[in-house]
């Protein structure tokens, strides 16, 4: 406030109000204050998910993430009702990763709403090089995405490989 009644602003042309969130959901493990450990990143996740059939939170080599404790077919399904946001895109931060536990390791992941399709994507998360690197993966949503109101499912499934590691998601309207 200093600063710009030093400039000449008064305190009346001033804008104290808060601006929106562009997103449902952001997180990047071991970015965020308090997103450091499996237990707090399945906290953050619980009240999104809304069926999991053998994913969870684990921290290996310091890499936390989301990932796939069952192998091959496990599965989890996020939703949103009544969304209070458009949602124009949704942005996965994943880890690639080499070798035999790597190997052909692919997540499917769908995006609806109500019964439409608005984006599916096979991610990859094995490379040739030999270390662990994380990606961004962004996934726009035909149309104008998901509007205001309307409900939001994404359903995630590992069709290839026995392991997959998500570290970051930012849902939003950009």
């Amino acid at each position: 406030n200093e600063e710009c009644i030093a400039e000449g602003h008064s305190i009346d042309e001033m804008d104290h109000a808060p601006l929106p969130k562009p997103c449902l959901l952001s997180w990047v493990a071991n970015l965020e204050r308090h997103l450091d450990n499996p237990k707090r990143l399945e906290g953050k996740l619980q009240p999104f998910v809304s069926s999991n059939d053998g994913w969870s939170a684990a921290d290996d080599n310091g890499k936390l993430g989301w990932v796939p404790s069952s192998g091959l077919g496990s599965k989890f399904t996020m939703n949103w009702k009544s969304v209070s946001q458009p949602v124009k895109a949704v942005t996965w931060m994943i880890m690639r990763s080499y070798g035999e536990k790597w190997a052909g390791s692919t997540l499917n992941v769908q995006v609806y709403s109500g019964d439409a399709l608005f984006a599916s994507e096979d991610i990859v998360g094995f490379h040739d090089k030999h270390t662990s690197e994380t990606y961004n993966i962004k996934m726009e949503l035909d149309g104008d995405g998901v509007t205001v109101g309307s409900d939001l499912t994404i359903k995630f499934q590992l069709t290839g490989g026995s392991t997959f590691k998500i570290s970051g998601m930012a849902i939003c309207d950009h």
